[in-house]
């Protein structure tokens, strides 16, 4: 069949049949660096967000601990009010980091986390406010037993719901 086709047309042919493989590579790749695309995307401003989100709760749990564990040491009422300023703004800052995650977490498996999450939350902020009541009323030994009895065990289970967390969503970016 090729035999009897003149050589302008077999030239265009040839031309034609590359033009048309090269069309089609560039379709494919097109295609896969849209799909990475998406995914780069959906890491940047999803996956990463919710990571750096509970790493940063996790961080200011760790502030709350330590304004807590000073005010019960030095007792005095300069101390008092600054660390009971410190935990104000970092609660405000895991408040305003869960109601971020509130929004992205979207999975089955993240919703479960985050329900495990807002129940320790929960539990954690009630013996937190009973803890600063006894501190504000200056019952500092009060404050030490219920510290040593309760808030450790609360606050361990919170911390500990919020390292579950990360761990899974690090493990999905």
């Amino acid at each position: 069949m090729f035999k009897n086709i003149k050589i302008g047309r077999k030239l265009v042919i040839g031309f034609g049949s590359v033009l048309l493989l090269m069309v089609l590579a560039m379709a494919i790749a097109y295609m896969n660096v849209s799909r990475l695309d998406n995914e780069i995307m959906q890491m940047v401003n999803d996956k990463y967000v919710k990571a750096k989100d509970l790493n940063e709760v996790a961080s200011d749990i760790n502030v709350v601990a330590q304004a807590i564990g000073n005010m019960i040491i030095y007792g005095d009422a300069e101390t008092q009010r600054k660390e009971e300023q410190r935990v104000t703004e970092a609660s405000a800052r895991i408040g305003k980091n869960f109601t971020e995650l509130e929004k992205l977490v979207q999975s089955e498996n993240g919703r479960r986390h985050f329900k495990a999450v807002t129940d320790a939350r929960k539990s954690y902020q009630d013996e937190q406010a009973a803890l600063l009541n006894l501190l504000r009323q200056g019952n500092s030994k009060g404050a030490r037993d219920l510290l040593i009895s309760r808030f450790r065990a609360v606050q361990d289970a919170y911390m500990k719901s919020v390292a579950e967390m990360t761990e899974y969503q690090s493990k999905e970016v």
